[in-house]
């Protein structure tokens, strides 16, 4: 019976190999020790920037921010309120929702749209007959 396992390039225990997995390890220890510092670097110089935003909030905007960090934060999402006119009870129009009310501009305004209707023939007033009933058959 021949002893010729030791020969064999792929045997785990020859001296080769043990030295290799030694290096693999050895690499693999320092590979993880790199990932957990630069996770930790990442990790607090975003405590650093969340804590620089804070205190320029506190002071209200003011200060002299020393403008070193990448990027700033985008602003918080808010809900946009397409209906906000009708909940408030303004009615939209061309002349603008949010500024206060001209009674001449209303009454003329008022005025044009009537001689308009009138003139197309939309118009009608109670007890008038319209149009199509004063023909006669």
């Amino acid at each position: 019976f021949m002893n010729i396992l030791p020969h064999k390039s792929w045997h785990v225990w020859t001296k080769k190999n043990r030295e290799r997995v030694s290096r693999d390890e050895t690499k693999h220890t320092e590979e993880e020790e790199h990932r957990k510092r630069r996770a930790m670097e990442v990790e607090q110089e975003k405590r650093v920037c969340e804590m620089r935003r804070r205190a320029k909030r506190r002071r209200g905007g003011a200060g002299g921010g020393d403008g070193d960090h990448k990027e700033e934060s985008p602003p918080p999402l808010r809900h946009v309120n397409l209906f906000a006119p009708e909940e408030e009870g303004a009615r939209p129009s061309s002349s603008g929702a949010g500024r206060p009310k001209n009674p001449d501009e209303e009454k003329e305004t008022k005025e044009v749209q009537l001689a308009w209707e009138k003139k197309v023939g939309i118009v009608s007033y109670l007890g008038q007959v319209g149009m199509a009933c004063c023909v006669k058959c």
